[in-house]
Parts: structure tokens; C-alpha cells; sequence
């Protein structure tokens, strides 16, 4: 049991750094290209898999605009 919760407490520590990075690139840009996100977390260690569920869970959309994705970071989200 203790090494259960030490794992699903590193997965939600992740999550909450994933939802920091976020709301500090919501900050500079309501618009984040996709690839600058993916970027970013792999630099913070957090897997594209915990970004695209912390996406999912603050109900983010993205949209595509000249050949590349874009979060769309609006502050409702955070």
C-alpha cells in the first residue's frame, strides 16, 4: 500500500506542475502552440501523456491553425 500512494502521489504532484506550466503560459499567450507545450514539459520531466490529462480534466480545447495545434488558455481554466 505504501508504495501505491507514494506512485499516485508523484503522478498528482506531476499533474499539479503540469497545470502550473500552463497557467504560467497562459500568463504570456492565450494561444500556446502544441509542440512549445510538449517542449516545455519534457524539459520539467513530465510526460505528454500527464499533459494531455490535465488538458482533458481543465476541459482545454485546442485548435489548429496554420499546419500546427494550439492550446487554447483561457483563465476560466484555471
Amino acid at each position: 500500500v505504501g508504495s501505491e500512494m507514494c506512485i499516485r502521489d508523484r503522478k498528482s504532484s506531476k499533474q499539479e506542475e503540469a497545470k502550473e506550466m500552463l497557467l504560467s503560459f497562459s500568463n504570456i499567450n492565450r494561444e500556446v502552440s502544441a509542440s512549445d507545450i510538449r517542449e516545455k514539459a519534457q524539459e520539467k520531466g513530465i510526460s505528454w501523456r500527464t499533459m494531455e490529462l490535465v488538458k482533458k480534466e481543465l476541459g482545454i480545447q485546442s485548435k489548429k491553425i496554420n499546419n500546427a495545434w494550439y492550446w487554447i488558455l483561457d483563465s476560466k481554466y484555471f
